[in-house]
This record gives C-alpha cells, sequence and structure tokens, in this order.
C-alpha cells in the first residue's frame, strides 16, 4: 500500500518522465525503432536466451551479463519490436528520478528537488550522451548513482546494522556496475572517494572539537 500511495502522489513527475520517454526515446511506440546496431544485437542476445540458448556460450556480444539480463527481461515482456525494451527503460528512469531526488533532498530545497530531479531525467533523455537507447551508460547511470547515495548516506550514520545495510547496498552498486560495462566504475569510484574525504574531514573536525573543549574544561576548572 506505501508503494500505491507513494506512486499516487508522484504521479505528475512520473508522468512528465513517461512523456518524455515517449517522444524521446527510439523504443518508444511513437518511434519507428531503434536503429543503433549495438542495441539490436543485445535484443536478439536477450531473445536468444529466452529460448534456451545461454550468453557467452551459445550467443555473444560485447557487453556484461547484467546488461544480457536487461534485455532478457524485455524480451520476456515482448518478442517484437521495441515495447519491451520501452518498459526498462522507462523503468530504469524512473529509479534514476527516484534516487536523484533523494540525494537533491540532501542539498535543495524539499519543495523543489522533484521538479529539478525531473528536468534533470528529462536532459539526460535528450543529451547526446544516450545515444539510441539501450546503452549501457544508460543503465549504469543507476547503480552510479544508488552508490553515491549509499556513500553519502554513509557519512551522517552511526548506527551499525544501517551502515551494514548501506555497504551491502553500495556492494551491490559496485558489482553491478562492473557486471554492466567495468570501465564505466570510474565514476562512481571517483566520486565516493572525494565523498569519503569529505567524511573524514567532518569526523577529524569533530574529534579536534571536542579535545579542544576537553582542554577548556581542564585549564578552566
Amino acid at each position: 500500500m506505501r508503494f500505491v500511495e507513494k506512486v499516487k502522489a508522484n504521479i505528475l513527475w512520473i508522468g512528465i518522465i513517461v512523456s518524455v520517454a515517449l517522444f524521446a526515446l527510439y523504443a518508444s511506440p511513437l518511434s519507428k525503432g531503434n536503429v543503433w546496431v549495438d542495441t539490436n544485437a543485445m535484443l536478439e542476445v536477450g531473445r536468444a536466451w529466452t529460448h534456451g540458448y545461454m550468453p557467452y556460450r551459445d550467443v555473444f556480444e560485447q557487453r556484461g551479463p547484467l546488461m544480457f539480463f536487461y534485455f532478457f527481461v524485455a524480451n520476456l515482456i515482448s518478442e517484437h519490436g521495441y515495447i519491451g525494451l520501452f518498459f526498462v527503460e522507462v523503468l530504469n528512469l524512473i529509479g534514476i528520478w527516484v534516487v536523484v531526488t533523494k540525494l537533491l533532498n540532501k542539498v535543495a530545497n524539499p519543495i523543489m528537488n522533484k521538479a529539478l530531479a525531473t528536468f534533470l531525467v528529462a536532459t539526460f533523455v535528450l543529451s547526446r550522451a544516450f545515444e539510441y537507447g539501450g546503452s549501457p551508460e544508460e543503465f549504469a547511470t543507476f547503480w552510479t548513482l544508488l552508490g553515491i547515495l549509499m556513500a553519502y548516506r554513509f557519512l551522517d550514520e552511526a548506527r551499525t546494522p544501517q551502515i551494514i545495510r548501506l555497504g551491502v547496498g553500495f556492494g551491490l552498486a559496485i558489482a553491478a556496475v562492473f557486471l554492466i560495462k567495468y570501465t564505466l566504475l570510474g565514476a562512481l569510484i571517483g566520486v565516493t572517494l572525494v565523498v569519503g574525504l569529505v567524511g573524514i574531514a567532518r569526523r577529524f573536525q569533530e574529534t579536534v572539537a571536542v579535545w579542544w573543549d576537553g582542554a577548556w574544561c581542564v585549564r578552566h576548572y
């Protein structure tokens, strides 16, 4: 029920994302089709998998196994055309929107963060980096942002069980990006290092403040 309530509360933003996807994605029912060779090759690998052929053993394409799984799911939804891929891409975009919204909750006005997150997702879809859709970069973006969110939340967490959950989530994000395209790990690792340095600097300041207060109390009492 909570999931349904959250969907209803964000139906406007989800509707905007779906609308942009309908007009921008090459897998959209409104499009003539995706002409990118890589995407069509991956669709064939996913289709072969649904018929019992195993990736890497019976069919091969230069992508990671998680990419095969995305296109396997797309073919489970529909083996004909690009409808299945469209649904997978839209769900991925909504996932990116959710993570971006949570990241912006840390730095932006709560009233504006959903609108800004929607704008950023729409810009992502319309950017040249998006290619024709169905690229490793498209799906790795969700996991990269999720890993950054886990690392960022780690800075404010002191409870051991929650820290363990964040660590598992971060490890899952690292593994997912690696299994999509390992060369895309650089962004996640780089941002995580920056977040880690910020956390170390914050803890150092807190420690110095405690020592200073202690020294002041000893001196005056």
